[in-house]
Formats: structure tokens, sequence, C-alpha cells
């Protein structure tokens, strides 16, 4: 979903790594500003829309 570091921070998946991201961001926010601009006109690829239609798609197929 961050389009491998695209669209935003990618941290290792543990406690030292989610606090090492936090405080980045926190610590330098402007280091951040690259992926606001890369999100602009983003649309995310899971909606509750997206998955309600997709769910209906497959009732409507039985």
């Amino acid at each position: 979903m961050l389009e491998n570091g695209k669209l935003g921070l990618i941290v290792e998946n543990s406690e030292q790594g989610i606090y090492d991201g936090m405080k980045k961001a926190l610590e330098n926010p402007e280091s951040f500003d690259k992926y606001l601009e890369n999100m602009k006109g983003y649309q995310m690829p899971f909606t509750l829309e997206k998955s309600v239609q997709h769910i209906q798609k497959i009732i409507d197929n039985l």
C-alpha cells in the first residue's frame, strides 16, 4: 500500500521500528512533505465502497 516507500515511511515491524519511525516524524516533520505530494490524486485500492461492490458482484453471480 505504500508503493515501496513512495507514499509513506516503511519501518521495521517491531516496537523499535515503530518507535524510530514515529520519532523521525516528530523530530523532522518536513521530511514527510514528499509523501503528501505523492498522495495528491492517489486513490486507495481498498475502500469500503469498492469492497461492497465486489461482494455484491459475487452475490449477484450465485
